[in-house]
């Protein structure tokens, strides 16, 4: 599985941080292909698990349990093409640890590391919120176009 080509607008919300400062929350704007059925992303580096699910990223239905569900193959995230927020001109790109990634539909995933971080799991809310107003918001759609074209 790969990250799409099509690069038209952006269907994925990552979150990640640089090295220097873990605590920083980053988002970066990307378009990838998650089956429907995925339990697990890996993109070869990092496995993300399913989480949950928000219907209207205010909030977060946690799955009980094992996440089930296919295991999607794809190119690093940390690289991959897309746009960090804010985006500043030069290498538009880079997040050098993504944690989790957030789908235009609702569905979370988050670094295998990063499920038994009590702080972090109670971060997830309000980052859910943010990627649901960077969904919103057509400035960062027209960004993203700009940028990846």
């Amino acid at each position: 599985m790969q990250i799409s080509e099509k690069k038209e607008e952006f269907n994925a919300v990552i979150e990640g941080t640089y090295h220097d400062d873990w605590t920083q929350l980053h988002y970066k704007l990307a378009h990838i292909q998650v089956p429907e059925d995925t339990g697990v992303i890996n993109d070869g580096m990092y496995k993300y698990h399913f989480y949950g699910k928000t219907t209207d990223f205010q909030s977060v239905q946690p799955i009980n349990g094992e996440a089930k569900g296919l295991e999607a193959k794809i190119d690093l995230l940390c690289f991959s093409p897309g746009v960090v927020l804010p985006y500043s001109g030069g290498t538009p790109n880079i997040l050098e640890r993504p944690r989790t990634v957030c789908t235009k539909d609702g569905r979370i995933f988050i670094d295998e590391s990063m499920l038994d971080n009590e702080d972090y799991l109670g971060v997830i809310p309000s980052m859910v919120q943010n990627a649901g107003e960077i969904f919103k918001k057509k400035s960062f759609a027209k960004l993203y176009r700009e940028v990846t074209k």
